[in-house]
């Protein structure tokens, strides 16, 4: 099975309250040409169309306003209104994308479009199936595990795919009946040998990754997905190999 190439236009359905950044002189472009003022942030009409709020008193739309500005960013779903009214396409959108966040105050990933499901998608998934997960409640990514190398190795392909840092906690002692966590590290030079480390990103990461591969972890609950199963040789063979080295069952990585 050949390598497949996913766009952001894929996943726009299930990119509910996700934010993203663009090059600003392109958005300016896009607000102009879908309003069809050289001031986008003065048009009643123009905001209520895209379900911005529009202030009767100023006579202006704060919110594109800041968007022009830089200030805010436009959450996805308002992109895909605008982009209706232009000739602009979702290839553009995706040479200008800058980054992504879920929520207002959520962390910035920055994803490259078109996404390829290669072999670092294939240990992410092996890794978080072994030890790892991603919570129930927060949809926060979690991989825990004392071999530095594994956790380089998880650190490394995140980065490669997310352009994002982890937040790497310090494993207590253990103890009967919990996990507790001694303090935060600001790298893994910091670690104490055999002592478990947990690694944590934020929500968006989990929502591209549940995109692409279906709800393959929910808590610890751990399930291959149909679209872990129609995913190419590569990313099946690191996914394996993640996951048995996550389990201790491989020594020889060579």
């Amino acid at each position: 099975m050949s390598k497949k190439e996913i766009h952001l236009q894929d996943l726009i359905l299930y990119l509910d309250n996700v934010y993203i950044s663009l090059n600003l002189n392109f958005l300016k472009k896009v607000l102009i040409d879908a309003s069809g003022f050289k001031k986008p942030h003065l048009s009643e009409e123009f905001a209520n169309v895209i379900g911005c709020r529009f202030n009767d008193k100023g006579k202006f739309c704060s919110s594109i306003q800041e968007w022009i500005k830089g200030k805010r960013n436009p959450p996805l779903h308002k992109i895909k209104v605008i982009l209706t009214l232009t000739d602009f396409s979702w290839e553009e959108v995706e040479k200008n994308l800058i980054g992504m966040k879920y929520g207002k105050h959520g962390s910035w990933v920055y994803v490259r479009f078109p996404i390829t499901i290669d072999n670092n998608f294939g240990s992410i998934v092996g890794h978080i199936l072994g030890d790892g997960s991603i919570d129930k409640k927060t949809k926060t990514i979690f991989y825990s595990n004392s071999n530095i190398d594994l956790l380089n190795e998880f650190i490394e392909c995140m980065k490669k795919e997310f352009r994002i840092e982890p937040r790497i906690w310090l494993q207590k002692e253990p103890i009967f009946g919990g996990t507790e966590w001694d303090k935060r590290l600001k790298s893994l030079k910091e670690v104490i040998p055999k002592r478990n480390v947990g690694l944590f990103y934020p929500r968006i990461c989990s929502i591209v990754l549940f995109v692409l591969f279906g709800i393959f972890a929910n808590g610890k609950e751990k399930t291959i997905t149909k679209e872990i199963l129609n995913s190419n040789k590569e990313f099946k063979k690191y996914l394996i190999r993640a996951f048995t080295d996550s389990e201790g069952s491989i020594k020889d990585r060579n």
